[in-house]
């Protein structure tokens, strides 16, 4: 290589780090900033009263080092090679800027078969940014605490009493008492919804440093409630079909799918970009019994009852029907076209397709079903357990029953 060519690749190098040091900058000062400034404006969120509420929050404590997770590693180290290879970016997404100043250092280690490197980040995400965009337990939002992050038990408590509300098992606030009544507590609150289930609830916490209410189930973060109220939507959306097909589009941490098999449901497959289906596979391989999780290039006995982790190439390329497709909190991050691309593929495969998003970037579901002819709306209201969202039920029109 020339000296000239050297000293043009040095400084497009000093130019990326600048880039990155300036982005993390930027956002911890924003972060500060918005921490001091909006706390109260930010507590108007809730839906509760945070002073009705009797929580004790909690941290998970040190893991110790597991010997057993080496085959599930060694699978996902294959299952990223092949995601990668399938997938055409992100384009003009809000994943786009995250992929490139947050997590290049762990596509690299995949990339680069860093093998030591590989273990740290799926043992230790919390270290990483593997799971920035859909938890709050990664290295940048621990580091730069935003006021979600430091308010997450207050947040847990006040989902779980909107789930509590949702179901049918406790009564509604009422914002009009000028009385704070007591919240019930968050052991009162898992066992109403065990009873109204008919099963024990559990809260895995496979990964240190995760935070949020302390149980005897478990540390309940602010998305695994979210997650146990979508499986018991898509319970009660496919309650009469006989062994129903579901298929996320964007499928956070997989904590939806986990709680599906609680409700009954077993043919779940979740379609989504390289690394956050590494987290998936992450969560889930630990969390689940090691059969019951298959990915994209693997083949398995009786797959209509695993959680099968797909990339959007074998998703659009596939003629596979569903009997529900799931969104929640995503596809209006993606480019407006990449959204589009998904409501026809929605349209042609899927019989019912339930949207929980908010409406706050350039395009919302609702502008982009109206350009999708055959997908006719049931309801739209208001989602149950975050202010903003949008929950959106829209059936097939011509499906067969």
């Amino acid at each position: 290589m020339t000296t000239k060519k050297l000293k043009m690749s040095k400084n497009s190098l000093l130019k990326k780090r600048s880039s990155i040091k300036n982005f993390k900058n930027y956002s911890r000062i924003k972060n500060q900033l918005r921490n001091l400034l909006f706390k109260k404006r930010f507590l108007v969120r809730l839906n509760h009263n945070p002073k009705s509420f009797t929580l004790k929050s909690g941290l998970v404590a040190s893991k110790p080092f597991q010997t057993q997770d080496d085959l599930i590693i060694e699978r996902l180290k294959k299952f990223y090679i092949l995601c990668n290879a399938n997938f055409e970016g992100n384009k003009e997404s809000g994943w786009s800027d995250i992929f490139l100043q947050l997590q290049g250092e762990i596509h690299s280690a995949f990339i680069d078969g860093d093998n030591e490197k590989i273990n740290d980040i799926l043992r230790n995400p919390g270290n990483y940014n593997l799971f920035y965009g859909f938890e709050n337990l990664c290295r940048d939002l621990i580091k730069n605490k935003r006021l979600e992050d430091i308010l997450e038990p207050e947040m847990v408590m006040d989902s779980l009493l909107s789930l509590c509300e949702a179901v049918g098992v406790s009564t509604m606030s009422n914002p009009e008492s000028l009385k704070i009544s007591k919240a019930i507590s968050a052991e009162s609150a898992i066992q109403l919804l065990e009873n109204e289930f008919g099963f024990k609830l559990c809260f895995p916490n496979p990964f240190e440093g995760e935070y949020g209410i302390e149980t005897t189930k478990g540390i309940i973060s602010y998305r695994a409630i979210q997650a146990v109220y979508q499986a018991w939507k898509i319970s009660r959306i496919i309650k009469d079909i006989p062994n129903p097909s579901i298929l996320e589009i964007g499928g956070g941490l997989g904590r939806t799918a986990y709680y599906c098999k609680y409700f009954g449901i077993y043919d779940y497959t979740i379609v989504d970009i390289p690394i956050s289906s590494i987290a998936q596979g992450n969560f889930l391989g630990r969390v689940l019994p090691k059969n019951d999780l298959i990915l994209c290039g693997e083949s398995s006995d009786a797959e209509d009852v695993k959680i099968k982790l797909i990339d959007p190439k074998a998703f659009f390329s596939s003629a596979k029907k569903y009997d529900l497709i799931v969104n929640v909190d995503s596809i209006t991050e993606l480019d407006i076209n990449i959204a589009k691309q998904y409501l026809r593929k929605i349209e042609e495969v899927g019989d019912f397709f339930l949207s929980i998003n908010h409406e706050f970037n350039s395009f919302t579901v609702n502008s982009i079903w109206k350009e999708t002819p055959g997908l006719n709306k049931l309801y739209r209201n208001p989602y149950w357990l975050r202010r903003g969202y949008v929950e959106e039920l829209f059936e097939k029109m011509d499906k067969t029953i």
